[in-house]
């Protein structure tokens, strides 16, 4: 189903992305969510958050829960559903979901009843052992991710997205292109090249930092996920190329990437720039 192509490739995405972080920190650490902003396709974790949802509630609502084989799918649906929420680090939909669960849930137990039903329920052992499993399960889940939580609460968000400036898309990815060409194709935290570049804050927005040239720089997305929403060297972390704005002619080599011949005489720094 596709509810669960979409849940399996993501945890994939997710966790090749944190085994880089493992890597960077030197062991295992509470993961970071909203990990270098992986949206798999859709350019944002939080569309996959939604996607998943949307896919997985009726794919639950056609399988039920009326054989042990339909409950164990469901079950494992939900459980793909609950990760991908919690790993898009998306608190508007945190939010959402929280707030719809307890609407339907406070709605569905006006009915008399629904009440009578959850208290046979609950009377019987399998379902007070099945309730003791979710609870553990649940203080697991916190324990893993409650960090991570507690930082996207407090992050302004900016610290691994691709991106500055409020504009139209092409004139976006042109921006990004810019701050790439400055900066070498290289990340300015490590140098390494190629290894997923994304475009970052020296001094996040959420602690005043501004969008200009002078305080975004390239960075692969394992020293972005790393940095965070933190200063460089409250993280060990130092600029090896001091930001700046672009040389005018790198303005000039993405309007124009074939140089006319008769313009070369006028632009002695493009193949250094």
């Amino acid at each position: 189903m596709l509810a669960g192509v979409l849940g399996i490739a993501y945890i994939v995405q997710v966790v090749a992305t944190w085994i880089d972080f493992w890597g960077l920190v030197g062991g295992l650490a509470a993961p970071p969510l909203r990990p270098a902003f992986a949206g798999l396709g859709y350019g944002n974790p939080s569309a996959v958050m939604t996607v998943s949802i949307l896919l997985t509630l009726p794919a639950v609502a056609h399988l039920g829960f009326g054989s042990r084989r339909r409950a164990a799918a469901s079950t494992a649906l939900v459980l793909l559903a609950i990760f991908c929420t919690i790993a898009s680090g998306s608190r508007a939909g945190w939010l959402a979901v929280a707030l719809t669960t307890v609407v339907t849930a406070v709605a569905w137990l006006l009915s008399g009843e629904h009440r009578d039903t959850v208290r046979r329920a609950l009377q019987e052992r399998g379902a007070r052992i099945a309730i003791a499993g979710v609870g553990i399960a649940a203080l697991v889940v916190a324990a893993l991710f409650l960090p991570g939580a507690l930082a996207r609460f407090g992050a302004g968000g900016e610290a691994v997205r691709l991106g500055f400036f409020q504009r139209p898309a092409a004139h976006h990815r042109r921006l990004r292109v810019l701050c790439f060409q400055r900066d070498g194709w290289k990340c300015v935290y490590c140098g390494t090249e190629g290894n997923r570049l994304t475009l970052d804050h020296v001094v996040p927005k959420s602690r005043g930092g501004e969008s200009v040239w002078e305080n975004v720089v390239t960075s692969c997305a394992p020293c972005n996920l790393r940095k965070g929403n933190r200063l460089p060297h409250e993280v060990s972390m130092e600029l090896h190329k001091k930001p700046r704005a672009p040389a005018p002619v790198l303005f000039i080599r993405l309007a124009a990437p074939k140089i006319p011949d008769g313009w070369q005489p006028y632009l002695t720094g493009l193949s250094t720039a």
